[in-house]
């Protein structure tokens, strides 16, 4: 089958049409992650070229930590929507519970770790000791 048979394909436009109904709402999300990240690029540079280098380097461990919250919560929302439809509303309410408690502790535990290790991480990464100062304070913000 050519590229042209399966774009006329009326099976796959149904299934386009399915996967973009339930992923414009993630697509919009992630389009103004991307809009704010800009602007705070754009007022990081405002206050000097290292305090914006210094944000560019702390918003890329805030991506990552950010791609781990998403995914968990995409799990947790995955779950608690199965048996919110399902007759175990006990087991929806207990998993809710665990979901919030969980995110919690889990939360908590990485800001105090996350401040913790900010001076070392910055000697790991070997920042430029112009910009030492401002990326611990960044990173414990």
């Amino acid at each position: 089958m050519s590229i042209r048979d399966a774009l006329r394909n009326k099976n796959l436009k149904n299934i386009v049409a399915e996967s973009w109904s339930m992923s414009w709402p993630m697509t919009v999300i992630m389009f103004c992650t991307f809009i704010i990240g800009l602007f705070d690029v754009y007022v990081a540079g405002k206050f000097g070229k290292e305090i914006q280098a210094a944000y560019g380097l702390v918003y890329q461990i805030y991506f990552i930590l950010t791609i781990i919250g998403t995914a968990l919560t995409i799990g947790s929302v995955s779950v608690i929507a199965r048996l919110f439809t399902s007759d175990k509303k006990e087991e929806c309410a207990m998993t809710v519970d665990s979901s919030v408690v969980a995110v919690s502790a889990i939360g908590l535990m990485m800001a105090f770790v996350g401040v913790a290790t900010a001076p070392l991480l910055v000697q790991w990464l070997r920042v430029p000791v112009v910009l030492k100062q401002p990326t611990e304070i960044l990173l414990k913000i």
